[in-house]
């Protein structure tokens, strides 16, 4: 479990770290896909995204490894059970917060239509 472990840390930290740099730097790459999927309540969907994904693969992998080396690998199973439920709960978190943030004003740059 412990290679699984790195693999989660190493991919989500990385993905994290490009995400947090491309928002200080600017970012240079713009990708833009214009997909129709009527699939009833999107909202209930944005659970599975690439951000979230990246939240849930490193905290799974922090979390595992953390509980490995202090229980030293003898309670694998259980550091495995803790280590999910700590990945699935920074997944709740972050779509908490979203959520939260798509619903207020906090995010919306100003229009012609603000200034009227």
């Amino acid at each position: 479990m412990e290679g699984l472990y790195w693999f989660s840390l190493i991919v989500g930290g990385g993905l994290l770290a490009v995400s947090a740099l491309g928002d200080v730097f600017g970012g240079g790459v713009d990708a833009d896909a214009d997909i129709d999927v009527d699939v009833g309540d999107t909202d209930a969907f944005r659970i599975f995204s690439i951000r979230n994904a990246t939240y849930f693969v490193f905290a799974f992998g922090a979390t595992g490894l953390l509980l490995d080396w202090l229980w030293d690998g003898a309670r694998s199973a259980l550091a495995a059970v803790v280590a999910t439920a700590v990945g699935l709960a920074s997944v709740a978190l972050a779509s908490a917060v979203f959520a939260y943030v798509r619903t207020h004003d906090s995010g919306t740059r100003p229009s012609d239509e603000s200034f009227i």
